[in-house]
């Protein structure tokens, strides 16, 4: 019964309104704040009947991958964003052909109207134009269910899965040069400032909020770039998140970070790992920037 209720496709519109921190001297929105529009989805979600009967069996959605991408507007921070999202779930096989986890993908695009905070309009001002682009996929879990009955691989008595196949990527991909780029360094570097992590670090679901990371990220890319000579009045304007593996309230992680030079321009990868762990295959959030 529980699988003749579940909604594969879902189609949400919102409103995103924007905070002065937002929006940089250049009117450029950050791409952090775009990943707000994810909301807007998840609260259509929120409303079927079926979402509330996979929460009380404990199965939750756990963000293992953002894909964020920003335009260079100018955006004015009177003005909010339109928001036009959709979400898909899908599974992912193993070598053996086996089901080897459940994902829930949420897509969202932003368009707004050109203007500038504080300083004289652009040309094209109050015209609409695309603020940005955000894909998010969670797998299904138990996060707080015993070891072994954490993973999901079928919903419901009638051990359901969603029948679209999909490609799982691992989070260490995003740490490959990509295609056209050259490494500024020979390696990886660690950064100087460990991240030492608290309780204002997480959020409902008791670990590391996943925006941490790319926050942090960015701060070290630009410590990077200073170490090098290279500009610093840059911003990111496309981010690769994977996470492997959460954190936790008390842990301490160090990042390890490498620049390369790529035709659009500069950009960075890097990998969170445990303090004394070199193998950046075992870390446990990996990111990749391009910056402009």
């Amino acid at each position: 019964m529980l699988a003749r209720m579940i909604t594969t496709n879902l189609r949400a519109e919102g409103e995103l309104r924007l905070r002065y921190e937002d929006i940089s001297q250049e009117g450029r929105i950050r791409l952090e704040a775009l990943t707000s529009s994810v909301g807007v989805v998840w609260r259509v979600i929120g409303k079927e009947p079926s979402a509330r009967e996979i929460y009380k069996q404990g199965i939750i959605a756990i963000l293992v991958r953002f894909d964020i991408e920003g335009t260079s507007g100018p955006f004015a921070v009177e003005r909010s964003l339109c928001v036009t999202g959709s979400s898909d779930l899908g599974h992912v096989v193993d070598a053996a052909g086996a089901v080897s986890h459940l994902l829930l993908d949420i897509s969202t695009e932003l368009h707004g109207p050109a203007g500038r905070t504080n300083l004289p309009p652009p040309d094209n001002a109050g015209t609409t134009v695309l603020a940005g682009r955000v894909h998010a996929r969670h797998v299904f879990t138990r996060p707080f269910g015993p070891p072994e009955a954490r993973k999901v691989l079928s919903i419901g008595p009638e051990s359901w899965v969603p029948p679209a196949r999909r490609d799982w990527t691992a989070a260490s991909a995003l740490l490959e040069l990509p295609p056209g780029a050259r490494w500024l360094s020979d390696a990886f570097t660690l950064d100087p400032v460990p991240l030492v992590l608290g309780s204002v670090h997480t959020d409902s679901n008791q670990h590391v909020n996943s925006l941490v990371y790319p926050r942090f990220f960015e701060d070290a890319v630009l410590r990077a770039l200073h170490e090098a000579g290279r500009p610093r009045t840059v911003h990111a304007q496309r981010t690769s998140v994977g996470y492997r593996k959460p954190a936790f309230a008390g842990d301490v992680l160090r990042l390890a970070i490498r620049l390369f030079d790529a035709p659009a321009g500069l950009g960075a990868v890097g990998a969170f790992a445990d303090a004394g762990d070199r193998d950046l295959a075992h870390a446990r959030v990996c990111v990749r920037t391009f910056l402009g």
